[in-house]
């Protein structure tokens, strides 16, 4: 199995999803799954989606960033207002849910003390989504340059991406993807090869220690 390293401290950062010790996380993702309520047909009603806040793709293409936080500011410089948008859908929609609910992880939400409010989180949430653009983009970035060699290769474009394409090398189609998938899921994705991939994160050194596993559906 393939491995590279690179170092990057952007990988450490966690966020906490709980409040009063009990997870929030589900109902923040629920929220935005069905948070945009005027989506027309054929559009997605997550907040988060492209076609709402923009192309992640694009922003790494035409920004090339050296950190998460350069990312998020040049993904606002190029949709300015949309990310902000988001947070106001995913905000009314758990607003819309306590009302329904009354009670969210088991917690009054008609509190006002600040220790209470999940809806604080929104703004982290969304910004936590978009930050995976990031993360994800260099990882398979630093995949597929590897591979490539002094060749290189091309990236993917938005409209590539939506048919699972992360990239071309010697015309072949490759799709970078994390975790574990079936041989089903695998094939599912259409492209000549898949990649899949673990990392690891030293917090001491900020080393990212990425193995992955080459799956090739057509013959060099």
């Amino acid at each position: 199995m393939p491995t590279l390293t690179f170092t990057d401290c952007d990988f450490g950062e966690k966020i906490s999803w709980k409040l009063d010790g009990k997870s929030v996380w589900s109902h923040l993702n629920q929220a935005n799954q069905y948070a945009v309520s005027d989506a027309k047909i054929g559009e997605s009603k997550m907040a988060t989606a492209a076609e709402h806040i923009g192309s992640t793709t694009e922003t790494w293409e035409s920004v090339k960033p050296k950190s998460k936080k350069e990312f998020i500011e040049a993904h606002e410089k190029r949709n300015p207002g949309k990310i902000d948008q988001a947070k106001k859908r995913i905000a009314d929609r758990l607003k819309l849910m306590t009302k329904q609910l009354q009670t969210l992880s088991g917690m009054d939400i008609e509190k006002s003390t600040a220790d209470h409010q999940p809806h604080d989180l929104v703004g982290q949430f969304v910004d936590d989504l978009v930050s995976k653009g990031y993360t994800g983009k260099r990882v398979e970035q630093e995949i597929l340059a590897k591979e490539a060699g002094a060749e290189g290769y091309t990236p993917a474009s938005a409209e590539m991406e939506k048919q699972n394409i992360d990239g071309i090398i010697n015309g072949e189609t490759y799709s970078v993807k994390p975790g574990k998938y079936s041989e089903k899921q695998i094939h599912e994705l259409g492209t000549d090869v898949v990649i899949t991939y673990n990392l690891s994160f030293d917090k001491k050194t900020c080393l990212v220690t990425v193995n992955y596993q080459i799956h090739r559906f057509t013959k060099r």
